[in-house]
C-alpha cells in the first residue's frame, strides 16, 4: 500500500527493550514488596499507583516517542513518494512531447533523389527518405572494404576520420533535414540522461523501439561522424541504444558498432542457439583428426568446417583477402545449414592471414553470432605443424610466422572465452580423451 511502512530493525529492538523494561520494573516491584504484605491497606495502592506513574510510565511514554517517531518517518516516506511520482508525471508529459515531436520531425521530412536513368529527379518523404539516406550510405560505406586495415583497434583514429568524410558528403546534401531531425533527438536524448529517474534505461528503451532500421542505421554513423561523436555517441553508447540494430548482412557497419559503441550488446537473427561446441587451431594442427575422433564416439553430433562452409575452392588457399567479410559470409552460410535441434561440433579459427601476409584477428562479433557452448583450442610443435603443411600443401612456410600465428591463436582464443564467459580447453589433437567426458555430456545435454 501506498506509504506502508515496516517496523526497522532498530524500532523493534528498542521497542523489545521498552517492554521488557515494564515487564521488570513490576516484577521488580512485587518482589521488593513480598515480605511486606503487598496490598493489606487501601494506602499502599497509592504507592503502587506513584510507582507506576513515575517508572512504567515513564517507559509507556518513550513507547510512544518510538510510534511518534514512525509516524514522522511515514509522513515523510508519503511526501517522498508523492514529490517522486510528481516529478514522473512531469518529466513523461514532456518526454512524451518531445517523443511525439520527433515522429512529427520524421514524418516532415523530404529530399530529391535521382531515379535510376540519372537524368531526373524525385522528392521522397518520411521514412522512404530516411530509407534513401541509407542505401546512400551503405554504399558509401563500402569503400572501407578497399583498406580492412582500418578496422584494426590501432587504427581507430584513421578509421574514425574516413567514416567522418563518407558521412559528411552526405549529410551536406541534405543538411537542413538531417541536422533538424538530429539535433532534436540529441535532446531528447539528454532530456532523459539529465533526469534525475532511476530507470532511465526504459526511456532509452522506447525512443529507440519507436524508431525504424534505418534511422539506427543512420544515427550510429551520425554518432561516429564530427557531427554526433562529442555528444550524441557517448550517449548511444552508454545505454547500449543501437543493440536492436540488425545489420547481419552489412559487416562493415557491424565492425564500426563493435569499435565505437563497446557496449552496445548487438542483437543478431544470425545467432546460433548455443548448439556448437568452436574447434579452434591454425591450419595442420590436428583439427580433421580430433573431429573423426569426437564423431566416432558421438555419432549424434554433427561435424562441420569453416572451410566447407565457406565454400572456398581452394583448401590450400591459407590467405584471406577480406577477413571481416569472409567472416561474416560464414555467419550466413551457417544461417542456412545449422539445425537448432542438433548439436554440433564446427572447426575454425581465431586468427587468419591477410593477403598482406599479416595476421588479424577474427572478429569478436563472429563468435557472438556463432554463440559456442564451449571452445576447444588445438595446439601443436611448430615443426610437426610446418612438416603437414608441407606434404599437404607443397609449400614451405615460415617458422617464425607460425608460431606468431599459434601465438595469438590461443591469446584471442583465450580472450573470446573470457568475453563470452564459457570454458575453454587447450589441448593437443591426441588429447581427445580428455575433454571426451565434457563433450558427450554436452551432447546428452542438448538431447
Amino acid at each position: 500500500m501506498f506509504g506502508q511502512r515496516y517496523f526497522s530493525y532498530v524500532e523493534k529492538v528498542i521497542l523489545w527493550i521498552l517492554g521488557l523494561c515494564v515487564f521488570a520494573s513490576i516484577f521488580v516491584y512485587i518482589i521488593t514488596l513480598y515480605d511486606l504484605k503487598f496490598a493489606r491497606y487501601p494506602s499502599d495502592f497509592g504507592i503502587f499507583g506513584d510507582y507506576i506513574g513515575g517508572v512504567i510510565g515513564t517507559l509507556v511514554g518513550l513507547i510512544g516517542i518510538v510510534f511518534l517517531y514512525r509516524t514522522y518517518r511515514i509522513q515523510v516516506d508519503i511526501s517522498t513518494n508523492q514529490e517522486a511520482r510528481q516529478y514522473r508525471q512531469q518529466f513523461e508529459t514532456f518526454f512524451f512531447s518531445l517523443l511525439s515531436q520527433q515522429r512529427n520531425i520524421l514524418q516532415n521530412l523530404k529530399g530529391e533523389f535521382p531515379v535510376k536513368n540519372g537524368r531526373s529527379r524525385e522528392e521522397v518523404e518520411g521514412y522512404q527518405f530516411l530509407s534513401r539516406i541509407r542505401l546512400d550510405l551503405s554504399l558509401r560505406l563500402l569503400d572501407l572494404n578497399y583498406e580492412p586495415e582500418l578496422f584494426d583497434f590501432s587504427n581507430k583514429n584513421l578509421l574514425k576520420i574516413h567514416v567522418s568524410s563518407i558521412y559528411q558528403d552526405l549529410f551536406l546534401g541534405h543538411a537542413d533535414q538531417l541536422g533538424h531531425y538530429f539535433r532534436h533527438l540529441y535532446h531528447l536524448l539528454k532530456y532523459v540522461d539529465d533526469s534525475e529517474l532511476k530507470n532511465k534505461k526504459k526511456y532509452m528503451d522506447l525512443i529507440q523501439s519507436q524508431m525504424s532500421s534505418d534511422e539506427l542505421y543512420i544515427t550510429a554513423i551520425n554518432g561516429i561522424s564530427n557531427y554526433g561523436r562529442k555528444r550524441m555517441l557517448p550517449l548511444l553508447n552508454n545505454y547500449s541504444f543501437l543493440e536492436n540494430l540488425v545489420i547481419d548482412n552489412d559487416p562493415i557497419v557491424a565492425e564500426l558498432i563493435h569499435i565505437f559503441y563497446p557496449n552496445t550488446k548487438k542483437k543478431s537473427i544470425a545467432i546460433m542457439s548455443k548448439n556448437i561446441i568452436f574447434l579452434g587451431g591454425i591450419h595442420a594442427v590436428g583439427k580433421s583428426f580430433f573431429a573423426s575422433c569426437v564423431k566416432s564416439n558421438n555419432d549424434k553430433i554433427q561435424v562441420l568446417s569453416c572451410s566447407d562452409v565457406l565454400k572456398w575452392k581452394d583448401p590450400k588457399e591459407k590467405e584471406v583477402t577480406n577477413v571481416v567479410a569472409n567472416q561474416d559470409l560464414l555467419i550466413a552460410n551457417l544461417k542456412k545449414i545449422v539445425d537448432i535441434d542438433q548439436p554440433y561440433l564446427l572447426d575454425g579459427h581465431f586468427c587468419l592471414m591477410n593477403k598482406e601476409n599479416e595476421i588479424e584477428k577474427v572478429p569478436l562479433h563472429i563468435f557472438e553470432s556463432i554463440n559456442p557452448a564451449f571452445i576447444i583450442l588445438l595446439y601443436e610443435d611448430i615443426d610437426i605443424v610446418a612438416k603437414r603443411l608441407f606434404e599437404r600443401d607443397g609449400k614451405e612456410y615460415d617458422i617464425e610466422k607460425l608460431e606468431n600465428l599459434q601465438k595469438m591463436e590461443k591469446e584471442w582464443a583465450t580472450d573470446v572465452a573470457d568475453v563470452l564467459s564459457i570454458p575453454i580447453s587447450i589441448i593437443k589433437s591426441s588429447e581427445y580423451l580428455s575433454v571426451k567426458e565434457e563433450v558427450t555430456n554436452f551432447i546428452e545435454d542438448f538431447k
